[in-house]
């Protein structure tokens, strides 16, 4: 933790900067989410030395900052977490004041939060695998155990319970390491009144404790019984008190009813069960009394698998998320394109207009099957987006790669959808179908063989239609191979705007170097 500062109230608050603008000394890029009581950017900061610092601003909103009771709970979330420094725990790296607004500035991590990561696996009908399910929940528990035995610096335990443990609150980065989020309703023991603790239901329907549905003053067991909740999600696929109405929900986690995980995937070991079972457990006396416990089980039903696990799960979220996603969110442009001016001899100065960067709030519905119930990316995305001209700044941010949306950076395939310009000139048609090259990568590395060493690149004869279609044709002697068809399919996943003028066309060479085979 760099700093934490102290700050002083001030005068009332002034409309905060937006994305695409500096925020104290901070550039907002994106806006990520919006709460009751927050709101989340992507942001950037330039360290005297010149290297730029990736970091997500949490800053409250505007309309609540003269609000007491409100500044005071943003600012004990903040003074807490701070403290909370360990290696399965976002870090808080600043809690300071700006146009009015109170703010804390956290680490960014390249990666997904663990409900992506199992909406995506059940788009795509696989189940995660058992290890890769348990080395995140494991590392989950590592860093709820921490905060659950966190201490006063005069060694007084605060009893610090998370209360709103979820698998969106659980972060997976491409790394393979585990972050536990939002330490927000998070509170300590000693400092709440038996008025703020009794009688107040916090946290997701889905994952809350019995006792916690029933109004009942909880302890660190909720969160025991929330994780467990989480691995039965990430084993499953399925929420297991997941009804049709908040009321049916609530009803089903007070009776604690909900079917065996081995009963929705067979392959579930018993020593794995028995753990989920624990977790979930209704009576406190038979649930895990504190999240070392659950680390241990789960270590040991890893086994000699645990030293391997972490690169295990980063090895499987590179796979599900494929290369081009993984390198866009672990790429975030530099400051010099984010600034690129517009047009004009006096926007140098400028940064870049809000409208380049759009906005999500996350939504969620109570339905079964994560397949059904949860969007898309893509879909999330057509709600989100603002149709407009975006301008040589977005064209320079398409070519980089790397816009963020939400909690996803844009495929080649999305930015391209929504570069609007009149006419799309072939060099930049080019350009943009040679980002979708990091998505060949697999192609490459699974099917390159059986062409044999010999072959040094497949050319691609590529036609984008002024419907904005995009046909893809491999060239002879190739063009029935399994590569081919591969590298077509991957390059006609992209969609330009409609176009006024002819259709284009112009090759793709790609070269199967010897370090993908």
């Amino acid at each position: 933790m760099s700093s934490v500062l102290l700050p002083s109230r001030s005068s009332s608050p002034r409309a905060p900067a937006a994305a695409g603008s500096m925020y104290g000394p901070y550039f907002l890029i994106q806006k990520l989410a919006e709460g009751g009581m927050a709101e989340i950017f992507l942001a950037k900061r330039k360290d005297p030395g010149g290297a730029e610092l990736n970091v997500v601003i949490k800053r409250m909103l505007p309309h609540l900052s003269e609000l007491p009771d409100f500044v005071a709970m943003f600012l004990d979330e903040a003074r807490l977490a701070a403290r909370l420094e360990h290696e399965n725990i976002i870090r808080i790296m600043e809690l300071g004041q700006e146009e009015g607004c109170y703010y804390i500035c956290m680490e960014f991590i390249a990666g997904e939060d663990f409900s992506t990561v199992l909406r995506t696996a059940a788009k795509q009908r696989q189940h995660v695998p058992l290890h890769v399910c348990c080395q995140v929940i494991l590392d989950a528990a590592a860093g709820l155990h921490f905060a659950h035995e966190f201490k006063a610096e005069d060694g007084t335990p605060l009893n610090v319970v998370h209360r709103d443990v979820s698998p969106s609150n659980i972060y997976v980065g491409y790394d393979g390491h585990v972050k536990v989020l939002d330490f927000g309703i998070a509170k300590a023991e000693s400092r709440m009144s038996p008025q703020t603790v009794v009688g107040i239901v916090k946290g997701k329907y889905m994952y809350m404790a019995p006792e916690q549905a029933r109004g009942e003053v909880v302890d660190r067991r909720a969160d025991l019984f929330a994780l467990g909740v989480s691995l039965y999600e990430a084993l499953t696929l399925t929420r297991p008190f997941a009804r049709d109405s908040d009321l049916a929900i609530i009803n089903a986690v007070i009776k604690n009813e909900f079917p065996p995980p081995s009963s929705l995937r067979p392959e579930i070991p018993g020593a794995l069960e028995r753990i989920v079972l624990r977790a979930m457990a209704g009576d406190l006396k038979q649930r895990y009394a504190t999240a070392g416990e659950m680390v241990m089980d789960l270590t040991a039903f890893l086994g000699s698998m645990a030293p391997l696990s972490r690169t295990l799960v980063a090895s499987y979220l590179g796979g599900l998320f494929g290369e081009e996603r993984k390198l866009s969110k672990t790429h975030v442009p530099p400051l010099a394109v984010l600034l690129e001016p517009s047009e004009g001899p006096t926007a140098a100065a400028e940064p870049p207009p809000a409208g380049v960067l759009a906005s999500r709030v996350p939504t969620s519905t109570p339905e079964s099957s994560l397949e059904e119930s949860l969007p898309s990316v893509s879909a999330a995305g057509e709600r989100g987006w603002s149709r407009r001209h975006l301008g040589i700044v977005a064209g320079v941010a398409l070519l980089a790669g790397a816009v963020w949306f939400g909690s996803d950076f844009f495929s080649s395939e999305e930015l391209s959808r929504r570069v609007e310009v009149a006419i799309l000139p072939k060099a930049e048609a080019e350009r943009v179908v040679s980002m979708v090259h990091p998505g060949m990568r697999q192609c490459i590395i699974n099917d390159a063989a059986e062409l044999g060493a010999s072959v040094r690149e497949v050319t691609i004869d590529v036609v984008v239609a002024t419907s904005g279609k995009v046909s893809a044709k491999t060239r002879l002697p190739y063009a029935r191979s399994r590569l081919g068809q591969c590298l077509e399919s991957q390059l006609e996943r992209l969609q330009f705007p409609k176009q006024e003028t002819r259709e284009l066309h112009f090759p793709v060479r790609v070269p199967l170097l010897p370090s993908t085979r």
